[in-house]
């Protein structure tokens, strides 16, 4: 089953942090269960940012679309080196 939820937000600061925050959150929650029990949220939950460049607008819920959270956490800061060479 997949769900989606959409968040705004009114500063890029303000995503990146709830980013970094919210993917913290889902994998240590996920490391408190049993082995057996274990989710491995950090694998299954993705982010889309329509605002990108990169995003196609035609397909909104293509898999392209969806990034894990180290390709989230390097698309939405303009800092990471990988904007510098122009590669994600």
């Amino acid at each position: 089953m997949t769900k989606a939820m959409t968040i705004y937000f009114d500063d890029a600061q303000t995503r990146i942090d709830f980013l970094k925050d919210i993917s913290e959150l889902i994998v240590w929650r996920d490391a408190q269960r049993e082995e057996s029990e274990r989710r491995h949220y950090e694998d299954t939950v993705s982010y889309s940012f329509p605002d990108l460049e990169s995003f196609d607008s035609n397909q909104p819920d293509a898999n392209w679309n969806r990034l894990t959270v180290r390709q989230a956490s390097i698309a939405i800061d303009p800092c990471h080196p990988a904007h510098t060479f122009g590669s994600n």
